[in-house]
Protein backbone atom coordinates (compact mmCIF):
# COMPACT_ATOMS: atom_id res chain seq x y z
CA UNK A 1 0.00 0.00 0.00
CA UNK A 2 1.20 3.51 -0.74
CA UNK A 3 2.03 5.64 2.29
CA UNK A 4 -1.33 6.64 3.82
CA UNK A 5 0.24 9.86 5.14
CA UNK A 6 0.32 11.20 1.58
CA UNK A 7 -2.16 14.04 1.15
CA UNK A 8 -3.91 12.09 -1.63
CA UNK A 9 -2.34 8.75 -2.53
CA UNK A 10 -4.73 8.49 -5.50
CA UNK A 11 -3.21 11.60 -7.10
CA UNK A 12 -0.02 9.83 -8.24
CA UNK A 13 -2.09 7.11 -9.88
CA UNK A 14 -4.33 9.71 -11.54
CA UNK A 15 -1.38 11.69 -12.94
CA UNK A 16 0.30 8.59 -14.36
CA UNK A 17 -3.05 7.41 -15.76
CA UNK A 18 -3.53 10.79 -17.47
CA UNK A 19 -0.03 10.67 -19.02
CA UNK A 20 -0.77 7.13 -20.20
CA UNK A 21 -4.14 8.19 -21.62
CA UNK A 22 -2.69 11.17 -23.52
CA UNK A 23 0.06 9.04 -25.08
CA UNK A 24 -2.42 6.22 -25.79
CA UNK A 25 -4.67 8.74 -27.55
CA UNK A 26 -1.78 9.89 -29.73
CA UNK A 27 -1.04 6.26 -30.59
CA UNK A 28 -4.65 5.16 -30.93
CA UNK A 29 -6.18 8.12 -32.73
CA UNK A 30 -3.40 9.85 -34.62
CA UNK A 31 -1.34 6.79 -35.59
CA UNK A 32 -3.85 3.93 -35.67
CA UNK A 33 -7.00 5.65 -36.89
CA UNK A 34 -5.80 8.68 -38.82
CA UNK A 35 -2.35 7.97 -40.23
CA UNK A 36 -2.43 4.18 -40.74
CA UNK A 37 -6.23 3.66 -40.80
CA UNK A 38 -5.97 0.30 -39.11
CA UNK A 39 -9.75 -0.04 -39.12
CA UNK A 40 -9.41 -0.44 -42.92
CA UNK A 41 -6.05 -2.19 -43.29
CA UNK A 42 -5.83 -4.33 -40.14
CA UNK A 43 -9.36 -5.05 -38.88
CA UNK A 44 -8.23 -7.77 -36.44
CA UNK A 45 -5.81 -5.37 -34.76
CA UNK A 46 -8.50 -2.68 -34.72
CA UNK A 47 -10.88 -5.12 -33.01
CA UNK A 48 -8.25 -5.77 -30.31
CA UNK A 49 -7.76 -2.04 -29.80
CA UNK A 50 -11.54 -1.64 -29.49
CA UNK A 51 -11.71 -4.37 -26.85
CA UNK A 52 -8.80 -2.79 -24.97
CA UNK A 53 -10.47 0.64 -24.93
CA UNK A 54 -13.65 -0.94 -23.53
CA UNK A 55 -11.73 -2.93 -20.92
CA UNK A 56 -9.63 0.06 -19.86
CA UNK A 57 -12.81 2.05 -19.25
CA UNK A 58 -13.89 -0.66 -16.82
CA UNK A 59 -10.45 -0.71 -15.21
CA UNK A 60 -10.57 3.05 -14.62
CA UNK A 61 -14.09 2.86 -13.24
CA UNK A 62 -13.53 -0.13 -10.93
CA UNK A 63 -9.84 0.00 -10.00
CA UNK A 64 -8.82 3.65 -10.18
CA UNK A 65 -11.87 5.70 -9.16
CA UNK A 66 -11.67 4.44 -5.56
CA UNK A 67 -15.30 3.50 -4.91
CA UNK A 68 -15.40 -0.22 -5.74
CA UNK A 69 -14.63 -2.80 -3.09
CA UNK A 70 -14.92 -6.56 -2.64
CA UNK A 71 -16.23 -8.44 -5.69
CA UNK A 72 -16.44 -5.31 -7.88
CA UNK A 73 -12.82 -4.52 -7.14
CA UNK A 74 -11.83 -8.09 -8.03
CA UNK A 75 -13.86 -7.78 -11.24
CA UNK A 76 -11.86 -4.64 -12.05
CA UNK A 77 -8.66 -6.64 -11.48
CA UNK A 78 -10.01 -9.34 -13.81
CA UNK A 79 -10.66 -6.69 -16.48
CA UNK A 80 -7.07 -5.46 -16.02
CA UNK A 81 -5.73 -9.01 -16.49
CA UNK A 82 -7.86 -9.45 -19.61
CA UNK A 83 -6.50 -6.15 -20.92
CA UNK A 84 -2.94 -7.34 -20.30
CA UNK A 85 -3.70 -10.58 -22.18
CA UNK A 86 -4.95 -8.49 -25.12
CA UNK A 87 -1.70 -6.48 -25.01
CA UNK A 88 0.24 -9.72 -25.55
CA UNK A 89 -2.15 -10.85 -28.29
CA UNK A 90 -1.87 -7.45 -29.99
CA UNK A 91 1.94 -7.62 -29.93
CA UNK A 92 1.86 -11.09 -31.49
CA UNK A 93 -0.65 -10.01 -34.14
CA UNK A 94 1.16 -6.82 -35.19
CA UNK A 95 3.80 -8.60 -37.25
CA UNK A 96 1.15 -9.98 -39.61
CA UNK A 97 -1.40 -7.17 -39.40
CA UNK A 98 1.19 -4.52 -40.26
CA UNK A 99 2.43 -6.29 -43.40
CA UNK A 100 0.77 -3.53 -45.45
CA UNK A 101 3.35 -1.09 -44.06
CA UNK A 102 6.25 -3.58 -43.93
CA UNK A 103 6.04 -4.07 -40.18
CA UNK A 104 5.61 -1.84 -37.17
CA UNK A 105 7.54 1.45 -37.54
CA UNK A 106 10.37 1.86 -35.00
CA UNK A 107 8.93 5.05 -33.49
CA UNK A 108 5.55 3.43 -32.93
CA UNK A 109 7.23 0.36 -31.42
CA UNK A 110 9.07 2.63 -28.98
CA UNK A 111 5.80 4.40 -28.12
CA UNK A 112 4.16 1.01 -27.50
CA UNK A 113 6.97 0.04 -25.12
CA UNK A 114 6.55 3.28 -23.18
CA UNK A 115 2.77 2.84 -23.10
CA UNK A 116 3.00 -0.70 -21.75
CA UNK A 117 5.42 0.41 -19.03
CA UNK A 118 3.07 3.25 -18.02
CA UNK A 119 0.10 0.87 -18.15
CA UNK A 120 1.86 -1.49 -15.75
CA UNK A 121 2.75 1.37 -13.39
CA UNK A 122 -0.87 2.58 -13.39
CA UNK A 123 -2.10 -0.91 -12.48
CA UNK A 124 0.51 -1.35 -9.73
CA UNK A 125 -0.35 2.06 -8.25
CA UNK A 126 -4.08 1.33 -8.48
CA UNK A 127 -3.59 -1.84 -6.44
CA UNK A 128 -1.07 -0.30 -4.03
CA UNK A 129 -3.27 2.67 -3.15
CA UNK A 130 -6.12 0.43 -1.92
CA UNK A 131 -5.92 -1.16 1.56
CA UNK A 132 -6.12 -4.96 1.53
CA UNK A 133 -9.29 -4.85 3.60
CA UNK A 134 -11.11 -3.23 0.68
CA UNK A 135 -10.34 -6.25 -1.49
CA UNK A 136 -12.12 -8.55 0.97
CA UNK A 137 -15.20 -6.34 0.95
CA UNK A 138 -14.89 -5.49 4.64
CA UNK A 139 -16.41 -2.15 5.57
CA UNK A 140 -13.65 0.39 5.77
CA UNK A 141 -13.54 4.13 6.00
CA UNK A 142 -11.16 4.44 3.05
CA UNK A 143 -10.31 7.95 1.87
CA UNK A 144 -11.71 8.63 -1.58
CA UNK A 145 -9.59 10.29 -4.24
CA UNK A 146 -9.28 14.03 -3.68
CA UNK A 147 -10.93 16.53 -6.00
CA UNK A 148 -7.90 16.86 -8.30
CA UNK A 149 -7.36 13.10 -8.60
CA UNK A 150 -11.09 12.58 -9.14
CA UNK A 151 -11.17 15.18 -11.94
CA UNK A 152 -8.11 13.67 -13.65
CA UNK A 153 -9.61 10.18 -13.42
CA UNK A 154 -12.91 11.45 -14.85
CA UNK A 155 -10.95 12.91 -17.78
CA UNK A 156 -9.22 9.56 -18.31
CA UNK A 157 -12.54 7.70 -18.07
CA UNK A 158 -14.37 10.04 -20.47
CA UNK A 159 -11.50 9.83 -22.95
CA UNK A 160 -11.39 6.05 -22.75
CA UNK A 161 -15.14 5.73 -23.26
CA UNK A 162 -14.97 8.19 -26.20
CA UNK A 163 -12.15 6.27 -27.85
CA UNK A 164 -14.05 3.00 -27.35
CA UNK A 165 -17.14 4.48 -29.01
CA UNK A 166 -15.11 5.81 -31.95
CA UNK A 167 -13.48 2.40 -32.39
CA UNK A 168 -16.87 0.67 -32.26
CA UNK A 169 -18.31 3.10 -34.82
CA UNK A 170 -15.40 2.45 -37.18
CA UNK A 171 -15.93 -1.31 -36.96
CA UNK A 172 -19.32 -0.86 -38.65
CA UNK A 173 -19.11 2.53 -40.40
CA UNK A 174 -22.11 2.03 -42.69
CA UNK A 175 -24.45 1.32 -39.80
CA UNK A 176 -23.07 3.84 -37.32
CA UNK A 177 -21.56 6.72 -39.27
CA UNK A 178 -23.65 6.94 -42.45
CA UNK A 179 -26.78 8.28 -40.71
CA UNK A 180 -24.70 10.93 -38.97
CA UNK A 181 -23.07 12.00 -42.22
CA UNK A 182 -26.41 12.28 -44.05
CA UNK A 183 -28.27 14.26 -41.42
CA UNK A 184 -29.55 17.05 -41.69
CA UNK A 185 -28.89 17.42 -45.40
CA UNK A 186 -30.86 14.40 -46.53
CA UNK A 187 -34.63 14.51 -46.62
Amino acid sequence: MLDPRMADPHLLTAIIALVYAVLATIDGVWLHLWRYQLHRHAPAEHALHTARAILFSGVVLLLLMGWAHGPLLWFGALLALADLALVAWDAALETRSRAFQHGLPAGEAALHTLLQALHAVVLVCAVAVRPWEVWSGAPLNEPAPGATAHLLLLLVLSGSVSIALIHLALMHPRRTLSPLLRWPWST
